[in-house]
């Protein structure tokens, strides 16, 4: 009888303790389900000085994991990002106040890098792509009729390794840039010694912007990074071929 009454204890102080209360922390007024009761854990709601919602985060043992919205006094959102394990992660958007998107640019492992697009009246006016050094070496300006573009839509370069087997290769590392109204293709292809084709190593998606790979061609063989784009506004069509040996 006293074991059935300690495991129904037990019980009541789990649930009790998975409860969802409201707790100062960092600031703010906070919502939230607690670990140990000092860390948020799951979804949390901050609250401001006024009663208003500040934010709605998502929590994993007091790291944020997940969406990450954010509002103004009047409920209207201002921003938004995902996080993972703490890190900003993938597209941050940001709003005007009266709720249309004015930026949106990508963020890997809380660097900002890749593309970054402003808009004006919910319509894009201007792309830039940001490297880690925090360069941007490509751009497009949008406007109703025209488009113009500076800058390559790719960089790549290569250097020297030794593979865990032992092998001598090279290392390629590189930026791909992908820009609403330009249609790009990405590849790296091999030219194999007496073969007439190319041999297609890997095809990149409109997802990837990075790359970063290691390789090992045999004697005589050539990497090549194919790059081709077209501008579908002016209709001109560009093709590169990098050799990355």
């Amino acid at each position: 009888m006293r074991i059935l009454i300690l495991i129904l204890g037990l019980i009541s102080f789990y649930a009790c303790s998975t409860k969802a209360k409201k707790k100062n922390y960092i600031g703010f007024k906070v919502e939230a389900k607690w670990l140990n009761d000092t860390v948020p854990n799951g979804k949390a709601i901050f609250y401001n000085a006024n009663g208003t919602i500040h934010s709605i985060q998502f929590y994993q043992r007091g790291l944020r994991n997940g969406p990450s919205t954010y509002f103004n006094n009047e409920g209207i959102i201002t921003d938004s990002v995902n996080y993972y394990n703490g890190f900003k992660n993938g597209y941050y958007f940001k709003y005007s106040d009266e709720g249309m998107l004015i930026q949106k640019n990508y963020y890997l492992r809380g660097f900002f890098i890749g593309p970054k697009l402003t808009y004006h009246k919910n319509k894009l006016t201007f792309f830039e792509f940001i490297t880690f050094e925090q360069q941007s070496p490509f751009y497009c300006i949008y406007k109703d009729d025209s488009l113009i573009v500076e800058g390559k839509p790719f960089f790549a370069s290569s250097y020297e390794v030794i593979a865990d087997n032992g092998n001598e290769g090279f290392g390629i590392f590189g930026y791909l840039v992908h820009a609403p109204k330009l249609v790009t293709d990405f590849s790296l292809i091999m030219k194999q010694p007496k073969v007439a084709d190319y041999i297609t190593i890997r095809h990149y998606s409109e997802d990837e912007f990075l790359i970063d790979t290691i390789l090992t061609p045999k004697y005589g063989e050539k990497v090549y990074l194919r790059a081709y784009f077209k501008d579908s506004i002016n209709n001109k069509e560009h093709i590169y071929m990098t050799d990355l040996n």
